[in-house]
């Protein structure tokens, strides 16, 4: 069977949004593909996606340490931003992982 660019992004795009659950399998498939555009060529990886997600990990590594601390107005405030931004936060075991609300 022979795929068309769009049928094969289509297929890729279906396959990510079914595995990315906790959102590791997004940043595991856009290192993927950093890879593959290195020798390819053919995405266009803008600076800003990546600081801005740099920017959300450190905002909820900040969140994080103040649960720990006790300080959770401050968390709250910060969980707020991240709302601002987009950003979906979800709690479990102790962890926390994120995506980009829809």
């Amino acid at each position: 069977m022979t795929l068309t660019p769009p049928q094969a992004l289509s297929l890729i795009y279906d396959y990510l949004k079914a595995r990315n659950i906790d959102g590791e399998a997004g940043k595991s498939a856009i290192e993927f593909f950093r890879k593959i555009d290195k020798v390819f060529g053919v995405f266009r990886f803008e600076h800003k996606e990546v600081d801005d997600i740099r920017e959300i990990e450190r905002l909820i590594e900040q969140r994080n340490a103040l649960r720990k601390a006790k300080r959770y107005e401050e968390a709250d405030q910060v969980r707020d931003r991240l709302t601002q931004m987009g950003v979906k936060l979800y709690d479990h075991e102790g962890q926390t992982k994120w995506r980009k609300a829809e």
